[in-house]
């Protein structure tokens, strides 16, 4: 992960574990009394929803977020001329704005605030953007935590 997501350690970089600790870690997820998320190889970015202009909107660093978010055209714009990538990023947020277009206004405010107030953070999955990990499907993945929630509010995991 990279971008605004910042970078996601793998269990192996912390190099304060001991060996017994990671033992008890290893040894909970096998007997299923914890769990753990794959850490994915796509490219980050962060989703919300304006009610207020009435389109979805996208960021990749505290500026864009900062500036109100990317709408479809801005980040297009960002990532023009940057072939693979600008097609796996306009193709990702425009079939998430088209599953949102078909959420209730209710449900689009509850979700993501009225003026893109809730950023989700995402990574995007494409076999045309892959780094290390060969991919064969397309996806957004919705992280299980790092999402911003503004208007005086702090990170926040949903």
């Amino acid at each position: 992960m990279s971008g605004l997501g910042g970078h996601m350690p793998h269990i192996h970089e912390d190099y304060n574990l001991t060996f017994s600790q990671l033992k008890e870690i290893l040894k909970e997820l096998s007997n299923g009394s914890t769990s753990g998320t794959e850490k994915l190889d796509g490219q980050n970015l962060y989703i919300s929803y304006s009610l207020k202009e009435g389109c979805a909107k996208a960021a990749r660093n505290k500026t864009n977020i900062k500036d109100g978010g990317l709408s479809s055209a801005e980040l297009a714009s960002k990532f023009f001329g940057r072939g693979d990538l600008e097609a796996s990023f306009n193709d990702a947020f425009a079939r998430f704005e088209s599953v949102v277009s078909k959420m209730s206004t209710a449900d689009k405010g509850a979700v993501f605030g009225e003026d893109a107030d809730i950023y989700y953070n995402v990574e995007i999955i494409d076999p045309r953007t892959q780094n290390i990990i060969e991919y064969n499907t397309t996806a957004m993945v919705v992280h299980r935590s790092n999402h911003i929630c503004l208007r005086g509010k702090e990170n926040f995991s949903r």
